[in-house]
């Protein structure tokens, strides 16, 4: 049987250590999983990270370094209430970063727009009836094949009667086999963005949650540079 603490110092140090090897845990997931690449920094990764660390690495040990006294009769009772509150928070604060992570990374109209499973829920689509996404574990990368309005309809006309090019679910392709399709457009160059030389790179706009800007990609190596030009806060204010 583990001895207790002889001071709240030392349950709130033993806790603090508990919650940093589940923290440790849970901050590698958002990080090479469910947040993976440049997609920590444009698409709430760093929030996520800041949520969890709330719940499980201050509010848990807070809580033991209020309420522990060795000789309370009621200690084990209030220790075992504290867990449950810190796992409950915990279970739906993951729960939250789990469904605002970004499911797809989607090339339309010449411009990547980031999608959670919750935007596509806010229009209507279930992401696990469309084919690429059905059963996937990581963000995926989508292009969308471009379609020609009937003769005389104006490209707002068309967006009108179709909605928005990113959410045509029907013209899904996988990005992998339209590369070349995909470095047919672009930008050959953006204003203050110094490319190496001899790089054949090609710049497409990106939007994020959190970030705007572009995606450099190299017809043979993929995607090789994230630059982030608009960073904005949670209330939508630009950062200097």
């Amino acid at each position: 049987m583990l001895a207790k603490p002889d001071t709240r110092w030392g349950a709130f140090a033993i806790h603090l250590a508990i919650s940093g090897i589940i923290f440790v845990v849970l901050a590698a997931i958002i990080v090479l999983v469910w947040y993976p690449g440049f997609l920590f920094r444009t698409d709430g990764g760093w929030q996520g990270i800041r949520l969890i660390a709330g719940i499980d690495l201050i509010l848990g040990p807070l809580l033991t370094l209020i309420v522990y006294n060795r000789a309370k009769k009621s200690l084990p009772f209030d220790l075992a209430v504290i867990g449950a509150i810190q796992v409950s928070a915990l279970a739906v604060g993951c729960w939250l970063v789990y469904q605002e992570r970004p499911i797809a990374v989607i090339y339309a109209d010449n411009t990547f727009s980031t999608m959670s499973r919750n935007s596509f829920a806010f229009n209507d689509i279930e992401p696990d009836s469309i084919a690429l996404l059905a059963g996937q574990k990581k963000p995926v990368w989508i292009y969308v094949q471009d379609i020609v309005g009937f003769p005389g309809e104006t490209k707002l006309q068309t967006f009108k009667r179709l909605g928005p090019p990113h959410l045509r679910t029907q013209k899904y392709q996988s990005l992998d086999e339209n590369m070349d399709a995909l470095f047919a457009s672009g930008l050959s160059e953006v204003e203050g963005y110094e490319k190496p030389e001899q790089e054949s790179l090609r710049f497409y706009r990106l939007q994020g949650r959190y970030f705007e800007g572009y995606l450099a990609f190299h017809p043979n190596k993929g995607l090789v540079d994230t630059i982030i030009t608009n960073p904005t806060n949670y209330d939508g204010i630009q950062e200097g």
